[in-house]
């Protein structure tokens, strides 16, 4: 591929029907990952070590070519585009580079029998280490099962070298922060909430397959996903019977061969890699009756596994009743993935959530910080603590004497400004580099821009703030964006309109200095 618009810089892995490949796009010259596929190989389903697969990637490539119509989302990976090389042989797919690795790799280190345990099942669902049959079914064993395996491991980063992320968990392995973790499940839930909205099931959920990019949780792989025929009932109808997935992250409904909701299936998924990274061990190997770990589950639910490990008290109480009912073992009990959005954990961003450990708020901040959170319904971050910075209020912050942080605090508790969303990017040391702040403007759905501010302006802060509150106001369901700019602010205007924007009218005298104002409208 050095001839062509991706120049190759590395292989990053091999993969089921190719490559993944490192590459630089010549004309924005970002850095992306190319993944390559033998069509060949891909169209038998056979790996190239000739082994049959489930994996389907043309039906990844059209539910991907779908999220991108559908506008993306920042927390689904983006694939910017796809072609056929010459010959015809090899597809390639152009997608995020996401510099995080993935979840499993950036809080645990994997061990070679674990990755072989927890590898994708093959399609008759057949299980694995059956010598834990004759345990009894208590606490006790429940946690000896996964200590017959081992827990997943020492993290690559110390407790230290990690910012405080990482904690002790079970047999000296390392788990994850519970604040740090309440963030990538945000991500992953907003992601997820917006594929279910569209009739897509992932199917796969799984650490492995969940990347990071910009300190952000992005859901990736779609190779299993499957999505509900246009043809379909209106209704809320959607069952599949392949048996698919890790085993470790794999439903009881699937397990058990049962036509199953592929949508519950990925909230069960999603609360085992939780639940992982919370504790650092799987609950059990496998979700079967003949799992002594799993048994257990069954019978006394999640939250006595928490109990019988000694983490009862590490993690808080809110979190484990989510997890207890996103791991509801009869599906129809199991919690949606827009009922978890009303839960108290996601309902609204919480103060702990937002602060980096090594901050220290006095009792003035922590009013402010709150105050600030009370009047914002919805929050997204490039990075979890983006706001908390802000609102540190510390001119070193800054170069300007006005800190960006204290226009925040200006900004959002001013008392007519009901605000409906805060956007804010981040460096990867933190700094916040500029945030926008939304609110009602009293037509149903439509929603003005009431504040924004740029540290520096630096390029391309601007654009991105804009891409990624639209997005995040169209997986609200508003139905409209309005703003205006100035009307010798011809670079602004072009922004504006490249994102979909159409001009409205005019404001004479709208700013201050006099200028007239142009008002644009975004139909979302």
């Amino acid at each position: 591929m050095g001839t062509g618009r991706y120049e190759t810089e590395t292989s990053l892995r091999a993969a089921i029907f190719g490559e993944i490949l490192l590459c630089r796009d010549r004309i924005s010259h970002e850095r992306v990952v190319v993944k390559t596929v033998d069509l060949q190989l891909a169209l038998k389903q056979t790996s190239r070590s000739q082994e049959l697969v489930q994996e389907n990637v043309l039906h990844e490539v059209e539910v991907l070519d779908r999220v991108r119509a559908l506008g993306g989302h920042p927390n689904v990976i983006n694939m910017h585009s796809y072609f056929v090389a010459k010959g015809g042989g090899v597809l390639h797919m152009v997608l995020d580079y996401c510099e995080g690795g993935d979840l499993l790799d950036a809080c645990v280190r994997p061990v070679a029998e674990k990755e072989d345990e927890a590898k994708t099942s093959s399609s008759d669902g057949s299980s694995s280490n059956d010598s834990q049959d004759n345990q009894k079914e208590d606490a006790t064993a429940a946690a000896a099962a996964v200590a017959a395996t081992g827990p997943l491991d020492e993290p690559l980063l110390s407790a230290e070298d990690n910012n405080g992320a990482l904690v002790n968990g079970l047999d000296g392995s390392k788990r994850l922060q519970e604040d740090v973790a309440h963030s990538y499940l945000v991500d992953v839930l907003s992601g997820l909430r917006f594929l279910h909205s569209h009739g897509i099931a992932h199917r796969d959920v799984s650490l492995e397959n969940i990347l990071l990019r910009d300190g952000r949780a992005v859901i990736a792989d779609f190779g299993l996903c499957v999505q509900k025929a246009s043809g379909s009932p209106t209704g809320n109808e959607f069952r599949c019977e392949e048996t698919v997935g890790k085993n470790y992250y794999m439903a009881p409904e699937i397990v058990a061969r049962e036509r199953y909701d592929p949508r519950r299936a990925d909230i069960w998924s999603v609360g085992i890699a939780f639940f992982i990274l919370l504790t650092s061990s799987p609950p059990f190997e496998r979700a079967d009756p003949s799992d002594p770990g799993f048994r257990y589950v069954a019978k006394r639910g999640i939250k006595a596994v928490f109990t019988a490990w000694g983490l009862g008290q590490e993690v808080s109480e809110p979190m484990q009743e989510l997890l207890a009912r996103m791991l509801s073992v009869d599906p129809e009990e199991r919690i949606t993935v827009e009922e978890i959005w009303q839960h108290p954990v996601l309902g609204r961003p919480s103060v702990v959530s937002l602060a980096p450990l090594e901050f220290k708020f006095d009792r003035v901040q922590q009013q402010t910080l709150r105050r600030t959170m009370e009047l914002v319904e919805v929050t997204k971050k490039t990075r979890a603590e983006w706001l908390a910075q802000a609102v540190r209020l510390e001119k070193k912050s800054f170069s300007k004497s006005d800190s960006l942080g204290q226009r925040l605090v200006e900004d959002a508790t001013k008392p007519h400004n009901t605000l409906v969303l805060a956007v804010g990017i981040g460096t990867p040391d933190a700094a916040v580099q500029g945030y926008i702040l939304f609110r009602r403007n009293g037509t149903e759905g439509h929603i003005d821009r009431i504040a924004v501010a740029e540290h520096h302006r630096r390029r391309g802060v601007g654009r991105r703030l804009l891409q990624v509150a639209i997005v995040t106001l169209r997986t609200n369901r508003a139905t409209a964006l309005l703003l205006e700019a100035d009307t010798a602010n011809v670079g602004a205007i072009a922004l504006y309109e490249s994102q979909g924007f159409e001009r409205t009218h005019i404001r004479a005298d709208y700013y201050r200095a006099g200028h007239d104002a142009l008002l644009l409208e975004l139909r979302l």
